[in-house]
């Protein structure tokens, strides 16, 4: 049987996995300029491999960023046509793209359209 509720985890967490696909290209781009040194922050680039946490009337997702790219993006915005690693990588995506999506986007029509994909995989699953 399908609830509301499996629905509903459904959509935010497809939601959260589009956002994250985005930041994870739009980081790779970013860091793609520095040269390496350790790696971490390539490998970070590379799979960023976010955290995510499921419970009862909650979904989390958290990333664990290397510590040096903060400081990156610091000493980017310094010089002239630095790197902005973080601000301008993740805020617009969740602000502008992510909350909206979460916050409008529910409709009946996506309910629907949710229902009728978890029902033909239940179903395919059964045969």
């Amino acid at each position: 049987m399908l609830t509301e509720s499996l629905i509903r985890k459904k959509f935010v967490t497809d939601t959260l996995r589009e956002g994250s696909a985005k930041m994870e290209q739009r980081w790779r781009t970013a860091i793609a300029p520095f040269n390496v040194r350790t790696g971490r922050l390539r490998a970070f680039g590379d799979h960023p491999a976010p955290e995510r946490h499921i419970g009862t009337g909650y979904i989390r997702q958290t990333y664990t960023l290397p510590l040096h790219l903060r400081m990156l993006d610091i000493r980017g915005r310094k010089q002239k046509g630095g790197a902005a690693l973080y601000n301008k990588v993740a805020w617009p995506i969740l602000y502008k793209e992510v909350l909206p999506e979460l916050r409008y986007g529910f409709s009946q029509e996506v309910r629907q359209q949710i229902r009728t994909q978890l029902t033909d995989a239940l179903q395919r699953r059964k045969l």
